[in-house]
């Protein structure tokens, strides 16, 4: 077993959240687009594409927030502290809120994938 710092274990899990966001987005953008490609020509949505398509906007907008709520509490942080020379405490609550946001915005999408599998397969068979 290989030995690592708790700053390279921070850096990891940096890098591999801001790696599931990314993709995160591009399936939510995708799962949009093929509730977009597969809307009938006239009348309403599917009521089995209306649940799916709203995750996925959740699921764009939480994306944003966390982001938007990360920038904002840093700055405050920076803000507070851009003179003081030595380090300060961070309390946890915030980064566990951003944590859980990051968490309910993946779940989200698997949420909505599982059910667009649902109506594709519905209609297939």
């Amino acid at each position: 077993m290989a030995k690592i710092t708790a700053q390279d274990a921070h850096e990891r899990s940096h890098s591999n959240s801001s790696k599931a966001s990314e993709i995160a987005r591009h399936l939510a953008l995708a799962g949009i687009a093929v509730v977009w490609v597969n809307r009938p020509q006239s009348g309403a949505l599917p009521e089995t594409l209306v649940l799916p398509l709203a995750l996925l906007c959740i699921t764009m907008l939480l994306d944003l927030g966390q982001y938007v709520f990360l920038y904002a509490f840093w700055q405050r942080k920076f803000r507070r502290h851009e003179h003081d020379k030595e380090k300060f405490r961070v309390s946890k609550l915030p980064i566990n809120f951003a944590h859980g946001i990051f968490a309910t915005k993946l779940l989200g999408l698997l949420w909505a994938y599982a059910l667009l599998l649902k109506h594709f397969f519905h209609l297939l068979f």
